[in-house]
C-alpha cells in the first residue's frame, strides 16, 4: 500500500517524464497541464493557456491533484526538487561527490553537458582558472542554495 503522498510524488514523476512542466487552474475551476509557464493577459490578472505549445484539460482528475487558487500556477519539477541544469549560470555554487557514500565536496558549476554536470576543478570558477584546467564531470551535483 503506498500513500497519498508517495503517489501524488509517482504522478508528478510520470507527468514530468511526459514533458509536462506546469499544472494550472484559470479563473473558471479549470485545470491544464502545460509544457512551459503560461502568460498572463495584459490587461487582466488571468492565465492564458493558449499561450503554450502544448496543453491538456484535466479538470477531471483535479481531486488527485494539489489545491490550486484561481490563475496559480505549479511548477512540478520545483515540487520533485529537479534541476534544469541547461539554465543555471556559470560559476554558480553547487554541491558534487562522484559516489553516494562521499561527502559532498563546494564546487562551481562550469557547463552541463549530454547529460552530465561539469564543475571547475578544486574549487575554482571561471575567472579564476587562469591555468585553463578542464571542467571535470560529477556523478552526483545539487545547487548549493535553493531559490
Amino acid at each position: 500500500m503506498i500513500t497519498d503522498e508517495q503517489g501524488r510524488e509517482w504522478l508528478f514523476k510520470k507527468l514530468y517524464d511526459d514533458g509536462w512542466r506546469y499544472i494550472v487552474a484559470d479563473k473558471y475551476d479549470n485545470m491544464y497541464l502545460t509544457n512551459e509557464k503560461p502568460s498572463m493577459f495584459d490587461d487582466v490578472d488571468e492565465v492564458r493557456i493558449s499561450s503554450c505549445k502544448k496543453y491538456i484539460g484535466i479538470t477531471g482528475v483535479m481531486a488527485a491533484l494539489p489545491k490550486l487558487s484561481a490563475n496559480e500556477v505549479f511548477d512540478i519539477a520545483e515540487e520533485l526538487g529537479i534541476v534544469d541544469w541547461s539554465k543555471v549560470e556559470v560559476d554558480t555554487p553547487v554541491f558534487v561527490r562522484d559516489s553516494i557514500n562521499e561527502v559532498w565536496k563546494c564546487r562551481y558549476f562550469a557547463e552541463y553537458k549530454d547529460g552530465k554536470v561539469y564543475t571547475w576543478r578544486d574549487g575554482k570558477t571561471s575567472w579564476s582558472n587562469v591555468i585553463s584546467d578542464r571542467p571535470v564531470v560529477c556523478g552526483y551535483a545539487e545547487p548549493a542554495f535553493k531559490e
